[in-house]
């Protein structure tokens, strides 16, 4: 399984800690239910006006068609499960993938979707989140 993680920044001296909610777009087959691969989003930090959450998740979403090629020739269909933690955590924290991985919840998930279903059902999520995010700051 491949992932795809940024590069953590060093913070200032006396600068206040860094809180991330760390999200992912997983794309499993259907038939057996094994992840192919996941695409770590972000970091999305508490502090980032909503059009910053909007652009990482846009790139997670490229990142999935440059790096992941293979998935062009991978029969079958697919399962699409975007999860999100349920929290606002300390750096240290969110970028532990050990730390997050119980602490993610699905907050979006289709079954059973061709590869154009796929890329179609991400699009519409993310232009969703980026309606959502402008409207609840």
């Amino acid at each position: 399984m491949d992932m795809i993680t940024t590069a953590a920044r060093r913070p200032k001296a006396g600068a206040p800690l860094r809180k991330l909610r760390p999200a992912r777009i997983r794309v499993q087959h259907s038939a057996n239910k094994a992840d192919i691969f996941h695409i770590v989003v972000g970091p999305l930090e508490s502090e980032d006006k909503p059009e910053a959450h909007a652009a990482a998740w846009r790139d997670a979403w490229f990142h999935t068609w440059c790096c992941v090629p293979e998935l062009l020739n991978t029969p079958g269909t697919f399962n699409l499960i975007v999860e999100t933690a349920a929290m606002w955590l300390p750096e240290a924290i969110a970028r532990d993938p050990e730390l997050v991985g119980p602490l993610y919840e699905a907050t979006h998930r289709r079954e059973g979707l061709t590869l154009a279903e796929l890329d179609g059902r991400v699009l519409r999520y993310i232009h969703r989140s980026e309606g959502a995010q402008a409207t609840t700051r």
